[in-house]
């Protein structure tokens, strides 16, 4: 499976943006971090603002809609830990990936 890792932050950060190409193509992550229920949210966007919003679910696809602004990539959380990313799991126990679709 050829897939690439999503660098992100490992040290409690609430919220921060990451600016990545994916499919060849500018995309902003938005990563929020939500107290209330102790979970992560993951917004994409590209150049002209917002496509989706995802909870952030071991091993679930995030933005799974099927809107043509989306990459054909998938982005999923890869599961090396509990049942659920805490505040400081993503990039640690959970690593967010972007798998190729022609690698599936």
């Amino acid at each position: 499976m050829e897939y690439s890792i999503i660098p992100t932050k490992t040290d409690g950060t609430w919220w921060y943006s990451l600016y990545l190409d994916i499919d060849g193509l500018p995309y902003t992550l938005e990563f929020n971090w939500n107290e209330r229920d102790s979970s992560w949210t993951c917004s994409i966007a590209d150049q002209d603002g917002v496509i989706a919003v995802s909870k952030v679910i071991p091993g679930i696809r995030l933005f799974k809609y099927t809107d043509s602004r989306l990459p054909t990539s998938g982005i999923f959380l890869d599961k090396d830990g509990p049942s659920a990313p805490g505040l400081y799991d993503l990039g640690v126990n959970y690593k967010l990936i972007v798998v190729n679709p022609l690698a599936v």
